[in-house]
C-alpha cells in the first residue's frame, strides 16, 4: 500500500510538472508593452523618447519624423491603405474606401522598421543578434520563411523580427491584422 501511494504521488507530481513546466517552456512571454517602437525625439541624446505604435494616426509619425517621406495609396477590396515610406521605416494606415478623410488621419495598422534609429521597449534594434530576443522571449512562431519570427499577443496583434543569415535582426514589424 505504501508503494502504491508513493507511485501515485510521484505520478501526480510528474503530471503537474509536465503541465505547468511544459506549457511555460513552449509559450512565449513577450508582454503587450512590446507592441510598439521607440525613437529619440531630440537628436539621439535620450532627452525625449517618442512612442510609435499601431492605432495612432499617420500624422503623428509626420509630426515627429517630418515630411521627408514618400506617400502611396492603394485600394484593396473595401480598404484604402496609405503608406508613409521614410528611409528605413514604413507606416501603413488603413481606412474604408468610402472614408474621405485626409491620409494623415488614417490609423496605423503596421510599422516595418529597417532602421537602427528605432528600438522595441526592451531595447532590441535592427542589427542586434536575434539570439538576444530569443533568450528573453523564446523563438516565436516561424513564418513560411524561417527568417521571420512572429510573436502573437492575440489573434490580431503581433511583433515580428526578420533575421538575416548571420542571425542579426534586419527588420522589426509591429502589426495589426486587418479584418474585412
Amino acid at each position: 500500500m505504501k508503494h502504491l501511494f508513493q507511485t501515485i504521488f510521484c505520478g501526480a507530481l510528474l503530471l503537474v510538472a509536465l503541465v505547468f513546466g511544459g506549457g511555460t517552456a513552449s509559450a512565449h512571454t513577450m508582454p503587450d508593452s512590446e507592441w510598439r517602437l521607440l525613437c529619440d525625439a531630440v537628436g539621439g541624446d535620450g532627452a525625449g523618447v517618442i512612442e510609435l505604435g499601431v492605432g495612432m494616426p499617420l500624422q503623428y509619425a509626420e509630426d515627429f519624423l517630418g515630411s521627408g517621406f514618400d506617400e502611396e495609396e492603394k485600394a484593396i477590396e473595401s480598404f484604402r491603405l496609405v503608406y508613409y515610406k521614410y528611409p528605413g521605416v514604413t507606416f501603413c494606415g488603413e481606412m474604408q474606401n468610402s472614408d474621405r478623410r485626409p491620409p494623415g488621419e488614417a490609423p496605423v495598422v503596421f510599422i516595418e522598421c529597417r532602421s537602427t534609429e528605432f528600438c522595441t521597449p526592451s531595447g532590441f534594434r535592427v542589427g542586434d543578434a536575434f539570439e538576444e530576443v530569443e533568450a528573453m522571449y523564446g523563438k516565436g512562431e516561424a513564418s513560411n520563411s524561417s527568417s521571420k519570427h512572429v510573436y502573437w499577443f492575440d489573434e490580431a496583434r503581433s511583433v515580428s523580427f526578420t533575421v538575416d543569415e548571420a542571425g542579426l535582426i534586419e527588420e522589426i514589424g509591429v502589426h495589426q491584422v486587418i479584418f474585412g
